[in-house]
């Protein structure tokens, strides 16, 4: 079980997802989603929820705005390992170890002024309002509020290559 801001979503054993709560907030499923019986995951953001679906695709329901619909680029990859969340973005780690977002841009629904740095990729992180991206040769890519924890620029030079865990 999961929650949006006011919402809950489950997956059941069936694969399938319950919701109930706020209905602009990802508290009623959509035809599309309920049709689905093969979910592994589901994440949780702000204004509604993303599934992710033992095919390696996504999909997500809730306010359009806050991450409530997945762009076409996004939509057509079959190669999703990983889904974070934000109040209004969702970001999406690929298997090839760059990632996207997509959803509210101050909250981190827009990466493309870090995009050439989204390479090996190894992990997302989001709080309420950023995204962290932790890199293979442990660097830490920054992206939303950037009095939220978008920007991370003070204190790289603290984190370059001193991350306290193994990346694995």
């Amino acid at each position: 079980m999961t929650s949006s801001g006011s919402s809950f979503a489950v997956r059941l054993s069936s694969g399938r997802v319950a919701a109930w709560g706020n209905p602009a907030a990802g508290g009623l499923v959509p035809s599309r989603i309920s049709a689905y019986t093969n979910v592994i995951e589901i994440i949780g953001g702000g204004y509604g929820f993303a599934v992710r679906l033992d095919t390696n695709r996504i999909d997500t329901w809730g306010d359009q705005d806050q991450g409530g619909r997945v762009p076409d680029a996004v939509a057509r990859r079959d190669d999703i390992v990983q889904i974070a969340s934000t109040n209004g973005a969702y970001a999406v780690l690929y298997a090839d170890g760059t990632a996207d977002a997509f959803g509210n841009p101050l909250w981190g629904g827009d990466v493309r002024s870090v995009a050439s740095q989204l390479t090996g990729v190894r992990a997302i992180i989001g709080n309420a309002q950023a995204f962290a991206f932790l890199t293979a040769d442990r660097r830490v890519v920054t992206a939303g509020l950037a009095g939220g924890g978008g920007n991370s620029d003070g204190v790289q030079n603290q984190l370059l290559r001193q991350l306290s865990y193994h990346l694995g």
